[in-house]
């Protein structure tokens, strides 16, 4: 367990005066409330890290909490394998290395294969295990090994070429293009759970964010920056389905030319935003979030182009639209990231 001493009971702040022993070492007594809400014993061993705003962080060996690393799930009377798959990513993101699913009978094939499933989904969980009544599940991968802000660039690099991929196909009439986009975006949500993972491990044990090499503040910037790429990731791919309806339709090739156009200039501010908040470039991040609103604005246009249209293309240039302003604006968001650490 690792609890800040200045937030003793998280609704006070105790004060200790620093006394001398053996002439020369300074000590502070332990407020007793905290060692018996921490379980600190007589001779325990504890370790402190000094933190970069100057306070000190106090973690105990916890041995007494090793029980916390394993989530037990009881399928009895979960009938639906969504909820049980949603349970499973719940688990595996909060920080779980062990997920036990377990059952008073033998557990169904179906929900076998939701196990098998979250398996391929995420990073580094993999059945250990398997008995008639009871799966386990292990994560197998070092979440130390894996920085957040290489993580990032992966997700980044990802998106970028979902839409890049998207936006060539409306621009050479290859509706073909598109059916990669599905398998990237998972990759890009896989990459994201990770993220949330080692966030939250990381509110449980700070001590992490020394071990990924990256400040708390650092951390928590680069899981909303990976939060709002996955985000994009989620519009591009609904650009790719109603790109589709616009090939396989005789849809007009001025609109088409005019979302290629507006979505490589959104690709490029994309890369941009990310590249200002990786250099901490203000002058860039502002001149990204200018351009964005600009292609925000033409966004609109196409809305009105579509107006001429049958209801299916209009209807799908209107999602389109609606999706590439949403990248804008998350761009723009990633700039503003850029300015307010560079600040």
């Amino acid at each position: 367990m690792l609890l800040y001493i200045l937030l003793l009971l998280s609704v006070s702040m105790d004060t200790r005066k620093v006394q001398m022993t053996g002439g020369s070492s300074l000590m502070i007594t332990l407020p007793k409330e905290w060692t018996e809400i921490a379980g600190i014993k007589k001779n325990a061993t504890l370790n402190l890290f000094p933190q970069h705003d100057g306070t000190l962080l106090i973690s105990s060996s916890g041995e007494q909490n090793k029980e916390l690393a394993v989530k037990r799930i009881n399928t009895d009377g979960i009938t639906d394998p969504g909820l049980l798959f949603r349970m499973l990513v719940g688990a595996y993101i909060s920080g779980y290395k062990v997920i036990e699913v377990y059952s008073s009978t033998k557990i169904s094939g179906k929900l076998r294969d939701v196990a098998e499933t979250v398996t391929q989904a995420a990073i580094g969980i993999e059945i250990i295990e398997e008995y008639d009544n009871r799966l386990i599940l292990k994560d197998l991968v070092d979440p130390y090994e894996m920085r957040m802000d290489r993580t990032a660039e992966r997700m980044r690099s990802l998106v970028h070429n979902m839409l890049t991929e998207v936006m060539d196909g409306l621009a050479n009439a290859d509706a073909s293009s598109m059916d990669v986009i599905v398998a990237r975006d998972d990759d890009v949500d896989r990459l994201e759970w990770l993220v949330v993972r080692q966030t939250n491990m990381a509110l449980d044990d700070p001590t992490i964010c020394r071990k990924i090499g990256l400040t708390q503040k650092e951390m928590v910037t680069y899981y909303t920056i990976c939060r709002i790429i996955e985000r994009i990731g989620d519009h591009i791919l609904m650009i790719s389905k109603s790109a589709k309806v616009l090939l396989n339709s005789a849809s007009d090739k001025g609109l088409r030319g005019d979302i290629v156009s507006i979505g490589r200039a959104l690709n490029e501010m994309f890369a941009s935003s990310i590249k200002s908040l990786s250099e901490k470039d203000v002058g860039r991040a502002n001149e990204t979030i200018e351009e964005c609103e600009r292609l925000v604005e033409r966004c609109r246009m196409i809305n009105v182009h579509a107006m001429n249209e049958t209801f299916d293309i209009a209807l799908a240039a209107t999602m389109i639209s609606g999706s590439l302003g949403r990248i804008g604006e998350y761009s723009m968001d990633i700039a503003e990231h850029a300015i307010n650490i560079a600040v």
